[in-house]
């Protein structure tokens, strides 16, 4: 039985194809980005519960990423959609609620993970801007840079999983835009 998870995570593999196709790659990429849109917006619409977790690389392009520690356990940037609330706005939400960086451009979904709990969404948000920014966040005694290789020891299995997931999206072109443009 195919969930409606592994049809998204096709649905990514196959932007990624289209984006390394030589030829007609942009008409090809748009039409493959908006039925990766449309499948997360069913996704998302027939959860019962959604939470947005954020990719953020402090000093790209050095394999690091921000972590923060919330109830206890280290995790990335993370927080329940509000009603109403879109997945980009959520994830500029929780940046700045738990990381203390604001203006930062979330522009896609690298990974999605159904859980008994609900279903987990991975947004990028990419590098930050400004070296006042990361001094911010790092400054903050919850927040910490991991490199690739301490993720799946220092956070949960499902997180870590995702992490991982979201790490090697960024590297293969793996992205669900959040803007598929109207063409």
């Amino acid at each position: 039985m195919t969930t409606a998870a592994d049809a998204l995570s096709a649905v990514l593999a196959g932007l990624a194809l289209e984006w390394a196709a030589p030829e007609g790659r942009d008409e090809a990429y748009r039409r493959t980005a908006r039925e990766a849109r449309r499948a997360l917006d069913e996704l998302v619409a027939g959860a019962d519960r959604v939470f947005v977790e954020v990719l953020v690389f402090p000093d790209f392009p050095a394999p690091y990423v921000l972590v923060v520690r919330r109830e206890g356990t280290w995790g990335l940037p993370g927080g329940w959609l509000a009603r109403g609330e879109s997945l980009g706005a959520a994830a500029e939400r929780v940046l700045r609620d738990q990381a203390g960086l604001t203006g930062v451009g979330v522009d896609s979904v690298l990974a999605v993970d159904q859980e008994p709990e609900g279903l987990y969404v991975v947004c990028d948000a990419g590098v930050p801007e400004g070296t006042s920014q990361r001094r911010r966040a790092l400054a903050a005694s919850v927040c910490r840079l991991v490199g690739e290789g301490t993720l799946g020891r220092l956070l949960p299995a499902g997180a870590g999983r995702r992490a991982l997931t979201a790490l090697a999206n960024t590297e293969h072109i793996r992205a669900v835009p959040l803007d598929t443009g109207s063409s």
